[in-house]
């Protein structure tokens, strides 16, 4: 994010960013086709004992797509309060811009990662949680 300030200064935020968060959306992907894969090449067995391994080791594959799932929204909070946090110790007002992620995703000119990592930082979510976070600033 790129923010410009009264008095002249760009501040560009969260520019570290699109490495951790293609790292998850890579392991993301590695473990939802682990997960079809093995649906693919071990079919639903028949008896009790055979059921409750497969459940297992398909439980495991689901439970791996879980945590990437869970971290890349951590990850994802995490500069969202940091980034709030910063903007409202240095400024008074904060003005975002208005755009929607339907545009975006129907633009043919951007690459689907670069798609895909705008639609993992859920601007829509910054802008609540940075609302929410000047309520305890400004009292």
């Amino acid at each position: 994010m790129t923010g410009f300030s009264p008095e002249g200064t760009v501040e560009e935020i969260g520019t570290n960013t699109s490495k951790p968060l293609d790292k998850l959306l890579r392991r993301i992907d590695r473990t939802k086709r682990n997960i079809q894969e093995f649906d693919e090449a071990f079919p639903k067995p028949s008896t009790r004992k055979e059921k409750a391994k497969w459940r297992k080791a398909r439980r495991r594959r689901r439970k791996a797509t879980r945590s990437a799932e869970d971290k890349s929204q951590r990850v994802v909070r995490d500069l969202h309060y940091k980034t709030a946090h910063y903007l409202l110790q240095r400024y008074r007002q904060v003005i975002l811009p208005t755009t929607s992620l339907h545009q975006w995703r129907k633009g043919r000119k951007l690459a689907r990662c670069v798609k895909r990592r705008r639609q993992m930082l859920r601007l829509g979510a910054f802008s609540t949680r940075l609302m929410q976070t000047a309520t305890q600033y400004f009292k």
